[in-house]
């Protein structure tokens, strides 16, 4: 395998996870829909990952969503890696 040919693999299977995941942005979603449609590999992984996916959408919400101190860790974290201040608060948990 090529350096360009694996190059394609990591580049293509990010956007293609992106693009299953509803993420991708705009600007960027016909480019993807077109490589998707003319490659079998990308095609099939994301046949692939749609029942992942799609299994996701019945979760409950509390199960995903991570507990406040968390939140704070990584901002705390990020703020000290790009040395600014932590731009964003916990979401309130409900229920």
């Amino acid at each position: 395998m090529s350096s360009e040919s694996s190059h394609h693999d990591r580049d293509s299977l990010e956007s293609v996870f992106l693009y299953a995941l509803q993420v991708l942005p705009s600007s960027e979603r016909l480019l993807v829909e077109a490589h998707i449609s003319a490659c079998a590999d990308c095609r099939h992984e994301l046949e692939t990952l749609r029942p992942v996916i799609d299994a996701f959408t019945s979760w409950p919400t509390d199960v995903l969503r991570p507990s406040t101190s968390l939140w704070e860790h990584l901002a705390q974290r990020i703020a000290a890696e790009t040395g600014e201040a932590p731009g964003i608060s916990a979401p309130r948990r409900t229920g």
